[in-house]
């Protein structure tokens, strides 16, 4: 309800809970999207109004989500594209498929987001995560968010202003 009152959207909220379930899980992004309906349902009870937001727009029409994937992953960090690949397909190429398709089309080419927000959503989770079973440590996973963000040329206090913000909110 804080984050309501201090200026985020309803569709801000939504987005940060699917943008989260990358990394936290759909159990818990669930859980979150129930805790959000209980606090509409009580500001709705006291008459409070809540700002929906910006929607976001459709993918493109004609382009298969393993496409818009690629494209939207390639636009954010090239490396890794090819890292990854790289890494799953030799063993999985139906889950490289699945990252790219779900996390890249259907997540992060959403435009009600920035991608500043979504980083800054996602180290928040991870940081908040108890137990967070990652293919590296907690430590790694935030160094390279960290180092995503300083890819978006934000200086040293932005970065570091952002991740202090992150942790005193969770």
């Amino acid at each position: 309800e804080l984050a309501l009152e201090s200026g985020f959207t309803l569709s801000d909220l939504k987005e940060i809970i699917i943008q989260v379930s990358l990394y936290a899980g759909f159990p818990r992004s669930l859980n979150g999207m129930a805790c959000l309906r209980g606090i509409l349902e009580i500001r709705n009870q006291r008459g409070q109004k809540t700002i929906e937001g910006k929607t976001p727009s459709p993918q493109p029409e004609g382009m298969s989500r393993y496409d818009l994937g690629w494209q939207t992953l390639q636009s954010l960090d090239p490396d890794f594209i090819l890292r990854l690949k790289a890494g799953l397909d030799p063993v999985s190429p139906e889950l490289f498929g699945l990252v790219l398709e779900h996390g890249y089309a259907d997540i992060f080419y959403r435009d009600n987001l920035d991608i500043r927000q979504r980083e800054a959503a996602v180290v928040a989770a991870m940081v908040a995560v108890e137990n967070a079973d990652w293919s590296a440590t907690l430590e790694n996973k935030v160094a390279e968010r960290t180092a995503e963000l300083k890819a978006l040329n934000l200086s040293l206090e932005q970065r570091t202003t952002e991740i202090q913000q992150l942790l005193e909110e969770t």
